[in-house]
């Protein structure tokens, strides 16, 4: 299975999610958010020569992105791709849509910009749940062979939550893996 944290980066708790994944040696995917780059190119640095997988979650994130035109959409994703750019080097392909959705708009502007959408199959619910127990036994309950895993890394139950994720995954008998070697795709042009 692969791990995956949307909304990123959090400079309160991205860096413990970093040391985590450090401990555990595991490589996770981060989808940031461009907004949320200035002032945390450093952390964004960190992740990725930390061997993580960074990917574009959208300019803003705003609750209006479904109802934007394609070329808003478009324009969106393209300033994030750029941001990125400076600060990693690298042009990313990996988009996960804010909310989840794909709507005709949206799929015209990945397609113009050739990204590789990537949803999830088990949804932690970890921005709705208060117990953090109740979260991770709905994702143990729900993964399988092959599962992308959501979570985000902005809240204060998300290493615990890690933490405890991975032990349950481990005694699963599951292997955490770098969503482009469990899915075969290409995460920078």
């Amino acid at each position: 299975c692969a791990l995956t944290f949307d909304d990123s980066p959090d400079p309160i708790y991205t860096p413990a999610i970093l040391t985590i994944l450090k401990q555990e040696n595991l490589s996770a995917t981060f989808f940031v958010i461009g907004e949320k780059l200035a002032g945390n190119e450093s952390l964004v640095a960190e992740i990725e020569t930390a061997g993580h997988l960074i990917g574009n979650h959208s300019w803003s994130h705003s609750v209006w992105f479904d109802f934007f035109p394609a070329k808003k959409m478009q324009q969106e994703l393209s300033r994030t791709a750029s941001a990125l750019s400076e600060i990693i080097g690298k042009s990313p392909l990996l988009f996960r849509p804010p909310f989840g959705v794909i709507n005709p708009a949206l799929s015209k502007a990945v397609t113009r910009l050739a990204y590789h959408v990537i949803g999830w199959n088990v949804r932690s619910y970890d921005t709705m749940h208060q117990d953090p127990q109740k979260t991770i036994s709905r994702i143990l309950r729900k993964v399988s062979p092959g599962s992308v895993i959501l979570l985000h890394d902005h809240l204060s139950s998300s290493p615990q939550i890690l933490e405890e994720l991975i032990e349950g995954l481990k005694r699963k008998g599951y292997a955490i893996v770098p969503l482009t070697q469990l899915i075969s795709i290409e995460a920078y042009a």
